[in-house]
């Protein structure tokens, strides 16, 4: 997969290899990763590619996203709610990790500190 992140815009080539994607990063909402296989969720379609969590987790640091779970990297920009260990991504509830819960809290409340930008 090749990849390259330019100012607030990613490119991404899909897993199929075919279709090169333009994501800008104010339009995702949260990437779920599995093993290498990642989901890149926008506000209005889904980009299937193969990433690690790591990289996407320093690549993205800068635009504070934050780790919920082993598996999900959250723009703070679309969290609707938070409840227990639930967050609310746009339309999809997420499950924060107990070990993560502490880190993930702190970071969300520092971003809304700063005001939330």
């Amino acid at each position: 997969m090749q990849r390259s992140l330019v100012g607030s815009e990613m490119c991404i080539r899909d897993s199929s290899g075919t279709a090169v994607h333009r994501l800008h990063v104010r339009d995702l909402m949260y990437i779920e990763v599995s093993g290498h296989r990642c989901t890149y969720h926008t506000c209005d379609h889904l980009v299937e590619a193969r990433n690690s969590l790591s990289r996407l987790s320093e690549e993205l640091a800068p635009y504070h996203f934050m780790m919920c779970n082993s598996c999900y990297l959250v723009n703070p920009h679309y969290i609707r709610s938070i409840k227990g260990h639930t967050v609310t991504v746009g339309p999809d509830e997420l499950t924060i990790s107990q070990p993560k819960k502490k880190a993930f809290m702190l970071q969300f409340n520092e971003w809304i500190s700063r005001g939330g930008a």
